[in-house]
């Protein structure tokens, strides 16, 4: 019979394999119009790193501003600079760590039957249709959306007109997909292949585009490998931008 004392080693060294495997869990905070270009980056990643398990909450930029104000998260990639500016200002994000990945353009878009009587933002005060906008408190583009409406002279008509204000990016775009709006400021990205719709472009004078930035947590745990995600994303945003556009 083989003695215990003479097992210690390569118990030993099972246990240590078994502790290196460990997997590490990283949680990334990214706006929902980064879907489409984000998901492939991150299948990638997970194959190349098996130890390593991505976790994506996609959601309007406002409200993972609020999760990551309650330290959830690791990376922080919100559809806009404002949030980013925020979470300096909150002291939740390294600063050093920001880096610009990509940026989203707003468009307004109208059902093909509308175009000839809408082809301008003022033409949508003009008839009685159903309207959606992000919600400027919750997604980055319905507070783009709020400041071009301002900047254009026409908020205040159109406020009360407005039929739907989604969460996120993602939603206001399935109201287009399944017909139930007829116009909607959205990002540019994501009509590109829209049925059913006119795309109009923001003229220059109201046209406010958003930087896409990513960002490491300042309470984030397992700091390297956090990093290393990040500068893989990073390295990574010709693919991105590819996966969106």
């Amino acid at each position: 019979m083989v003695s215990f004392k003479k097992l210690l080693p390569f118990l030993g060294s099972f246990i240590l394999i078994s502790c290196g495997s460990k997997e590490t869990t990283i949680q990334v905070l990214a706006a929902s119009g980064l879907k489409k270009g984000l998901t492939p980056l991150v299948e990638k990643y997970q194959k190349e790193h098996q130890q390593v398990n991505i976790k994506v909450i996609y959601g309007g930029s406002g409200n993972l501003l609020v999760l990551l104000k309650e330290k959830k998260g690791d990376i922080f990639i919100p559809a806009g600079e404002f949030y980013i500016k925020k979470a300096e200002e909150w002291n939740l994000i390294d600063t050093k760590s920001v880096k610009v990945l990509t940026e989203f353009v707003p468009v307004l878009v109208v059902k093909n039957k509308l175009f000839p009587k809408i082809k301008t933002l003022q033409d949508l005060t003009k008839m009685d249709i159903k309207i959606g906008i992000g919600d400027p408190r919750a997604a980055a583009v319905g507070k783009v959306s709020k400041i071009i409406l301002e900047k254009a002279g026409i908020w205040n008509l159109l406020k009360d007109k407005i039929s739907v204000k989604t969460a996120t990016v993602s939603q206001l775009l399935v109201y287009l997909k399944t017909g139930q709006i007829d116009a909607a400021i959205i990002w540019k990205h994501l009509v590109r292949n829209l049925k059913g719709y006119v795309v109009i472009p923001i003229p220059k004078s109201l046209l406010i585009t958003e930087k896409v930035e990513i960002a490491i947590a300042n309470f984030s745990k397992n700091r390297q490998t956090v990093k290393n995600f990040e500068n893989f994303i990073f390295q990574n945003r010709e693919a991105l931008r590819k996966n969106l556009y």
